[in-house]
């Protein structure tokens, strides 16, 4: 399947035990129609390790802090947007960091830079907004 045209949803989570369920259940509900299974499972994994980066350092894994995420599909990429209401990011040297499986944290960011083509995070003046882009044709390459 390819994506035809432009395609856009929007959604408020609050963060619990049950979000990365939620989430998993509207990327794929949102997406059935739009992507390949295979391309599907690999941005789950991706927006997952982000959100999950958002509950440990954002909101120091506080339940109920509202992260609001966005989603543009067109032609070639899909484009996630996730805004949070936390600790702002100053420093982004996590971002390029490569780490080893055996040190503490930071696998995540690893496996988001393999899957995306474009990933940053950046603070604004309340909290952080995430952008993750991923190219339909460099999904199709990636060997996990």
């Amino acid at each position: 399947m390819s994506i035809c045209g432009l395609f856009f949803m929007k959604k408020t989570f609050e963060t619990s035990k049950k979000l990365l369920i939620e989430l998993k259940n509207w990327i794929s509900e949102g997406l059935k129609d739009q992507v390949e299974s295979e391309i599907l499972e690999l941005v789950i994994i991706a927006v997952n390790e982000a959100i999950q980066n958002i509950y440990r350092y954002a909101y120091l894994k506080t339940a109920g802090k509202k992260i609001i995420i966005s989603l543009e599909v067109n032609d070639e990429n899909l484009i996630f947007k996730i805004n949070d209401f936390g600790i702002s990011c100053k420093d982004k040297t996590f971002l390029v960091k490569k780490r080893t499986p055996n040190e503490a944290g930071g696998m995540g960011v690893n496996i988001i830079n393999k899957i995306a083509s474009y990933f940053d995070v950046s603070p604004t003046s309340n909290g952080n907004i995430t952008v993750i882009s991923f190219d339909q044709k460099k999904l199709k390459t990636i060997d996990l």
